[in-house]
């Protein structure tokens, strides 16, 4: 009988106003979305996917909007990024 290795699977934690992007068989992981959304893209032909755990709805809504990853409208480009 032949032993099969397993790849080495890492969780890669995305944190609140955080995202990252791995390559598959890793995996990405958020606790407590609560109110906030958590945004999912996954690229089938390279098998890479990206998650952002989003906490407000649009930027320009904040005179503080430094940290990117916490709207939709600068993290998900961001996000698209990383992915490439």
């Amino acid at each position: 009988m032949a032993i099969i290795k397993e790849e080495l699977k890492e969780e890669h934690k995305v944190g609140i106003s955080g995202y990252k992007a791995a390559r598959s068989p890793h995996k990405l992981i958020t606790l407590g979305l609560g109110s906030c959304v958590g945004i999912v893209l996954f690229d089938a032909s390279n098998r890479v996917g990206g998650l952002s755990h989003i906490m407000l709805p649009n930027s320009a809504q904040f005179k503080n909007n430094g940290n990117k990853g916490k709207f939709p409208d600068t993290a998900i480009p961001l996000l698209l990024e990383e992915m490439a």
